[in-house]
């Protein structure tokens, strides 16, 4: 057994010596953070011997160019949204940010895809950047990786923040977060001036030509943890020209589960087609009797995207305008409404005479006053409607009945609206 391995490792040195690179192996292979392990570093694309790396293809390889690239070995998407990588910055110990991944932590916004790869650039030249790879020092010519030795750390900043380290060319140091566990570190050895140090992910790396490769963010949405256990089903009893309470409604709805946020919106048709927008005023038909009218709600998850429907408000939308007979009885006029509801109303009486006559009479009848010229009376209805539910809101009732009272009492209705309109 001993003489295969032995055999096996003589094979991976010779390939790597016909290839001109130099070969090394790591006895703490598979450092992976959720799948996700350092797999290339280019700290220094310049070498005035001759070996230099244009990384971002401007036609110069300089500090600009250097490159640090991750690799996802599973055969998933892996969310790095929110994750943190540091670096020494010059001085040991010390750990500096060199790029947190968009998204908040969990949020599936930045994902690495099946087998795929992010390049970390120090400064894409020629903006903007391909997908797949990202600044971490963007519009600086100056160089962050430390061509002497470097410590790299990248962390998951979740609850427990675990974290994987890399080093290369001999450096050593703790710059991990305060609280953070770092589970395995990888040395990378040492790397030749304008090459790249390539990780293999079993325990082999190869110092060469630099190849790196970047894939687009590519996430895949997670099911919905969040169930609707109660949809909504309230009525509501309002005023015709009020809106529904359609949040008051939401607040019915029970939920259980985690994870995952339902937005709710609502609609005027059970096929979630037209949108029922917060605030809209609700109609009743003019008459004796409520308009009932139901909003269907929806309920979108944060996670997936699914909807489900989230249940119903039914509006009983009372009308402000009733129908009204007004009779001309010579000197009195009277007014009843078809609805036959308990009223009471009272009568005010106005003159346009400079320094005229006022009148307040209640009453089922209003007796014209003597000597007053065009007069108007304003009658205003407060009614009992045998439906208990119909809001009070909708009991004041006012009318106009414009007529003429002469010196002789004989009023004559010059208009004659079709209902009573409510004033609320």
């Amino acid at each position: 057994m001993y003489s295969l391995y032995k055999n096996a490792k003589l094979l991976v040195l010779s390939l790597c010596l016909l290839s001109l690179a130099v070969c090394f192996s790591d006895a703490n292979a598979q450092c992976d953070l959720n799948g996700i392990y350092f797999s290339e570093v280019l700290p220094d694309p310049n070498d005035t011997g001759g070996f230099n790396y244009d990384t971002d293809g401007d036609g110069s390889a300089n500090t600009e160019d250097e490159f640090l690239e991750l690799t996802n070995s599973t055969g998933a998407p892996v969310d790095v949204s929110g994750w943190t990588l540091y670096y020494e910055g010059g001085t040991a110990d010390v750990g500096v940010e060199l790029i947190t991944f968009p998204g908040a932590v969990g949020s599936n916004t930045t994902c690495i895809p099946a087998n795929g790869s992010f390049v970390l650039i120090n400064n894409w030249q020629n903006e903007p950047e391909p997908a797949g790879w990202y600044e971490y020092n963007d519009g600086s010519t100056s160089g962050v990786l430390g061509n002497g030795g470097e410590v790299i750390v990248m962390c998951d900043n979740a609850a427990t923040n675990t974290c994987i380290k890399m080093v290369y060319n001999g450096q050593t140091g703790a710059i991990e977060p305060a609280g953070s566990t770092v589970t395995c570190t990888e040395d990378f050895g040492s790397d030749n001036a304008g090459q790249s140090i390539m990780n293999d992910n079993a325990g082999t790396f190869t110092v060469g030509t630099p190849d790196p490769v970047a894939t687009a963010s590519a996430c895949v949405a997670s099911a919905c943890t969040q169930t609707i256990d109660s949809p909504a089903a309230v009525m509501q009893n309002i005023c015709d020209g009020d809106a529904a309470d359609t949040g008051a409604a939401e607040l019915s709805i029970a939920y259980s589960g985690d994870g995952s946020v339902f937005t709710i919106a609502w609609y005027t048709d059970p096929g979630f087609t037209t949108p029922y927008v917060a605030g809209t005023a609700l109609s009743a038909v003019p008459g004796c009797t409520s308009t009932a009218t139901t909003l269907y709600a929806q309920a979108t998850c944060s996670d997936d995207g699914s909807t489900v429907s989230a249940g119903t408000l039914t509006a009983n939308v009372y009308p402000t305008a009733i129908p009204f007979t007004v009779v001309n009885n010579g000197c009195d006029v009277e007014i009843s409404d078809d609805c036959g509801f308990a009223v009471s109303y009272s009568i005010s009486v106005t003159t346009d005479v400079a320094g005229g006559y006022t009148d307040g009479d209640t009453g089922t009848s209003y007796a014209c006053p003597t000597a007053q010229p065009t007069e108007a009376g304003v009658v205003t209805y407060t009614i009992t409607d045998p439906d208990a539910n119909r809001p009070a809101a909708c009991n004041g009732i006012q009318v106009m009945v414009p007529f003429n009272c002469g010196a002789v009492c004989n009023p004559s209705i010059s208009a004659s609206p079709a209902s009573i309109n409510v004033t609320q």
